[in-house]
């Protein structure tokens, strides 16, 4: 009786845990739900999630995206031929409770797919929230356009990304990160990438939401602007 009661409250404290990190994102975008823009998230704590974003309220009218994936942009395998990220069911640092999700060896990354509008004359920005445990994620990207051209992220204003650590755990050992970025040029996709650059450590990914808006607020009010602007010249 005693052995049943202790597999109760250990899977009781699973289901906890997996309820506590599956709650919704904590710090989406402002701009969310406006026109011209995309939402995705996965959710690992249920499964590996590869292919479209598994959880509610995803929404990209170009192309369902696709993740995560290890790794379109570089190795899939360390020097001895494993796998650089696995899904499985792990013991992360600072719990005692095993969570099911993505472990990131170090130099593995996971990658995710993003289709979305191409406007070379404006500015994209994308906003990523991963909930991570140990190495503290190192997150990049790439940006295609049709006519091959590669382009890299920048801060905004354009100078490059931008972090900011939840200001403490949303679960003992289980921290969310949110990267805000843009791209020059609107590219018709991205490539997001979250990369284990610790050369000892590894990274548990258990959640992902990407969000995507072009153009920007900011550009677009610029573009409107600018147009008023013509269009008082040719009236005079």
């Amino acid at each position: 009786m005693a052995r049943i009661t202790s597999l109760l409250a250990f899977g009781a404290a699973i289901l906890s845990a997996i309820g506590v990190a599956q709650a919704g994102d904590g710090n989406p975008p402002p701009w969310r739900g406006l026109p011209l823009t995309t939402t995705q998230g996965w959710q690992f704590l249920n499964g590996p999630g590869q292919g479209q974003p598994n959880m509610p309220g995803a929404h990209n009218p170009y192309q369902w995206p696709l993740a995560p994936f290890p790794q379109f942009l570089g190795p899939t395998t360390d020097p001895t031929g494993a796998p650089t990220a696995q899904y499985g069911t792990w013991q992360i640092p600072g719990t005692t409770t095993p969570l099911p999700g993505w472990c990131v060896q170090p130099g593995g990354a996971l990658e995710f797919l993003i289709p979305n509008n191409w406007d070379p004359f404006t500015i994209k920005e994308v906003w990523a929230q991963i909930k991570y445990a140990g190495a503290t994620p190192s997150i990049g990207g790439v940006g295609f356009r049709p006519d091959g051209q590669i382009l890299s992220p920048g801060f905004p204003p354009l100078g490059g990304p931008t972090f900011t650590p939840s200001p403490s755990p949303v679960f003992p050992g289980m921290w969310e990160y949110t990267l805000r970025m843009q791209f020059d040029g609107n590219p018709a996709w991205e490539i997001i990438r979250i990369q284990n650059n610790s050369q000892t450590e590894n990274m548990y990914i258990f959640q992902v939401v990407i969000d995507t808006i072009c153009p920007t607020p900011g550009t677009a009010a610029a573009g409107l602007l600018g147009l008023g602007v013509l269009a008082q010249r040719r009236r005079r």
